[in-house]
């Protein structure tokens, strides 16, 4: 939000949380960009993990090939949901990659929108456009718990 409106950017699509960068120089994203967390945290990279795993590891993918008619590349996301229900290993492996991204891309989207940190603050005369709520937040006091 930016001035109480919705802000969409130039191209209509700001605030794409799956174009943020999270590993720089990784793998082709659709939008041109490398490391987009969409290509790491998304269904289409459970599918993809689990593919390659059962390609280079197809002994502990023994349920998604079956699954998948033998072919990891038949693999899908139902199968890969299905076999980690039935304990095949590969596909546990494909959901705590996909898991680990998602938490680091989502942990890292909490720091930038915590309270005080995303808003805007309006400027005050005699300012420099500067506002109090920009300064660094204090550190909290450490409790114990």
């Amino acid at each position: 939000m930016v001035d109480g409106e919705l802000y969409r950017g130039r191209l209509g699509i700001a605030a794409e949380f799956g174009h943020m960068v999270v590993e720089p120089g990784g793998r082709r994203c659709g939008c041109g960009e490398r490391g987009c967390w969409e290509r790491y945290a998304s269904g289409t990279a459970l599918v993809r993990e689990a593919q390659e795993l059962a390609s280079v590891s197809p002994a502990i993918a023994g349920r998604l090939l079956e699954l998948a008619g033998g072919q990891p590349e038949a693999i899908t996301g139902l199968a890969v949901t299905e076999a980690a229900q039935d304990g095949d290993e590969a596909a546990l492996e494909a959901f705590r990659v996909v898991g680990t991204w998602l938490g680091h891309g989502m942990a890292s989207h909490r720091a930038c929108l915590r309270e005080g940190r995303a808003e805007r603050p309006a400027r005050r005369a005699g300012s420099g456009g500067r506002d109090r709520r920009c300064r660094r937040p204090r550190a909290a006091p450490v409790t114990g718990r």
